[in-house]
């Protein structure tokens, strides 16, 4: 069942009193208007479509659900970790969270097949096992990921400040993280290791990021790894879940 409403062209008009009116339900619009509700305020939230969820959305056909943008969340295993506190605040505590198996991804190049588990050890071993000759290329790169990812934090620190403040620290706070984004994935890649089969596998999931290693930013391809390190999960009860707040249709 998805979450529907009534087009508001049948109707004459919206009546009654808000203390803000929110325009498109997507994950943004979502969780701008459920926190705003949470603190007793009175929302209108409008969207075009008569489905809410934008790319949280799913369709049906030939029997089979097909989600549009949302397959797996990383970083909502532990309830100490951000990804989980952002979420279990935006939603009321509202979702529960299955994992997915520990071997969540599957990389093929030709007839070779490379199973990529859940955890950092794991996947360190994983890697060394494929590729004996390249431990210690293998070990940079997990220790770059933790870096990389870490720099991005005042980065997006800054932006939640007040403008004025964030100009004057915006380059002392961001230059780490613009040394790393500044770098094509290939490159810092191929710093690390000249084995063009490792550097593929290490890009396996870069269509998460839907941007191909030559073209993307380093900083992101290690946001992303970082963000699935741990595995991947699911809410229960599907994505629908993310915008049915307490399980009623609105």
């Amino acid at each position: 069942m998805e979450s529907t409403g009534t087009a508001y062209r049948k109707h004459q008009g919206v009546s009654g009193e808000f203390d803000a009116i929110v325009i498109g339900s997507g994950m943004g619009g979502l969780s701008v208007a459920s926190l705003l509700a949470q603190e007793g305020k009175r929302i209108l939230l409008l969207e075009q479509n008569n489905v809410v969820g934008g790319m949280t959305q799913a369709y049906t056909r030939s029997g089979y659900r097909w989600t549009v943008g949302m397959h797996y969340i990383g970083e909502v295993g532990s309830t100490k970790g951000t990804g989980w506190k952002l979420f279990n605040r935006a939603t009321a505590g509202r979702i529960e969270w299955s994992a997915l198996p520990a071997i969540f991804n599957r990389m093929v190049i030709g007839d070779r097949a490379y199973d990529i588990p859940a955890g950092i050890e794991a996947y360190g071993d994983f890697l060394k096992a494929h590729f004996p000759e390249e431990s210690v290329a293998i070990d940079a790169y997990l220790t770059l990921i933790g870096k990389v990812a870490k720099s991005s934090g005042p980065y997006f620190a800054q932006k939640a400040l007040p403008q004025k403040t964030a100009e004057k620290i915006y380059d002392a706070y961001c230059a780490e993280f613009h040394q790393y984004s500044r770098e094509l994935t290939i490159d810092a890649l191929r710093k690390l290791t000249k084995n063009e089969e490792l550097i593929a596998v290490l890009c396996a999931n870069w269509g998460d990021y839907s941007l191909e290693p030559s073209k993307s930013a380093f900083a992101m391809h290690c946001m992303l790894a970082k963000h699935y390190l741990n595995g991947a999960h699911y809410p229960v009860g599907g994505r629908q879940r993310l915008c049915q707040g307490d399980g009623a249709h609105h």
